[in-house]
């Protein structure tokens, strides 16, 4: 099975899950290029879906922004058991769009 190093997911015994965000080792600090974008100038949206038989259901809509540095880390209490898709998408920011 291949591993996605992007992310992580992991699972904890009080029904909490944590995303750890990998993406900060695909970035250089292109700060003066007005196309290319560095790190801090992204957020990471996840979305968690719990996939139930009657369709699915949203879980979890988060954001969290780049300005603390390279640690992205999210932790999640899962109220159900259950079978989730988690999409990890890393956005630029309103403000990188606008220079």
């Amino acid at each position: 099975m291949e591993q996605n190093t992007y992310f992580k997911v992991e699972q904890f015994c009080d029904c909490t899950i944590r995303i750890t965000d990998n993406t900060h080792c695909l970035y250089e600090d292109n700060s003066n290029s007005p196309y290319i974008f560095g790190y801090k100038d992204t957020i990471t949206l996840d979305i968690v879906v719990l996939n139930k038989v009657d369709g699915p259901q949203l879980g979890a809509l988060i954001y969290t922004t780049h300005d603390r540095g390279n640690l992205n880390e999210v932790y999640l209490p899962l109220g159900e058991d259950g079978y989730y898709t988690i999409y990890h998408i890393i956005l630029p920011t309103v403000d990188w769009f606008k220079k």
